[in-house]
C-alpha cells in the first residue's frame, strides 16, 4: 500500500498569504475606499442641496473592475459671476481711455463688481515699466559708495524716501 505523507505547508502558506492581504491594503485597495467615500459624500451633498444643484452619477460596473468607476456632475449655476456681468457690460471707449485705473477705480463699478475691482485694481497698480525702479536702484547706487560701506539698510531707505520726497516737490514747484 502506498500511502503518502499528508504536508500542510501548502495550507500553510495560503493561509500567510490571506493574513499579509488583511495586514497590507494594496493602492487598488485604499483608492476603492477614498473612491466609496468619495461616493457616499458625493450623495449626501447631492441630497442637501437638490434644489439649486442637478447632480448624475454614473459608474460602469458590466466588465470593468471597481478601479475604474468614475463620477460625473454637472450643476446649475444659480446666478451668473462678476465675470460673466463685465463680460455683458457694453463699456465705451471713452471709459477705458490709456488708463485701466481711472474705470476700476469708479464708485459705481466697485459697488456693481466689487471682487473683480479689486483684483483689477490690484493688477493694475504694478507699473508697466520698469524705468521708475531702475531709477532708484542707480539713486542708491550713488548713494551706497565706498565710503559709506557701513549704512545701515534703514538709513538708506529714509535717504531715498527723503531724496523721492524732494523730487516731487521740486516738480510741483515747477508747475
Amino acid at each position: 500500500m502506498n500511502m503518502k505523507p499528508i504536508s500542510n505547508t501548502d495550507d500553510i502558506i495560503v493561509s500567510r498569504d490571506q493574513e499579509q492581504r488583511k495586514r497590507f491594503k494594496s493602492l487598488n485597495d485604499y483608492i476603492a475606499d477614498f473612491e466609496e467615500d468619495t461616493m457616499r459624500r458625493l450623495a449626501e451633498q447631492t441630497m442637501r442641496n437638490d434644489d439649486n444643484n442637478e447632480a448624475t452619477v454614473s459608474s460602469q460596473d458590466s466588465c470593468f473592475s471597481t478601479e475604474y468607476t468614475f463620477t460625473t456632475a454637472t450643476y446649475q449655476v444659480s446666478k451668473p459671476d462678476e465675470i460673466d456681468q463685465y463680460c455683458a457690460m457694453k463699456i465705451p471707449c471713452s471709459l477705458t481711455g490709456k488708463d485701466p485705473m481711472l474705470f476700476w477705480s469708479q464708485k459705481s463699478v466697485q459697488e456693481f463688481l466689487p471682487l473683480l475691482s479689486r483684483f483689477a485694481r490690484t493688477i493694475h497698480a504694478i507699473p508697466p515699466t520698469s524705468a521708475s525702479t531702475e531709477r532708484m536702484f542707480s539713486i542708491s547706487g550713488w548713494t551706497l559708495n565706498n565710503r559709506r560701506t557701513n549704512l545701515l539698510p534703514s538709513h538708506l531707505d529714509d535717504i531715498l524716501v527723503i531724496r523721492s520726497g524732494l523730487r516731487i516737490e521740486t516738480r510741483n514747484n515747477d508747475e
